[in-house]
């Protein structure tokens, strides 16, 4: 699984199914880092469409805490057996600055 950072992280519909989240039935997600701490992290829904979606609620507060900017690309592994989301691999964004050209 991979996700682009965002303020609100969201979760793949294949992996919501895996967690059995409904709007009724939302649990907190342990969340693994690069370091190897763990962190619960609660999760919530969306309306998308006349559909649903579920994200993790407080996702920018883990980033910052985590040091990762916004705009990087997060890799994840999910182990159904502990659910457990573990972070494998983060790709920074790197900007390009475009030069103002002198009239």
């Amino acid at each position: 699984m991979t996700g682009i950072c965002c303020a609100f992280q969201r979760i793949p519909a294949k992996m919501s199914s895996m967690l059995d989240l409904s709007p009724n039935h939302l649990k907190e997600v342990r969340v693994q880092n690069m370091k190897g701490e763990v962190k619960n992290i609660m999760t919530r829904s969306e309306k998308h469409g006349k559909g649903l979606r579920y994200g993790f609620v407080g996702w920018s507060t883990c980033l910052k805490t985590w040091k990762i900017k916004m705009g990087a690309e997060l890799f994840f592994e999910f182990n159904n057996s502990s659910k457990l989301l573990r972070l494998t691999k983060v790709v920074e964004k790197h900007c390009v600055k475009k030069k103002k050209l002198r009239a």
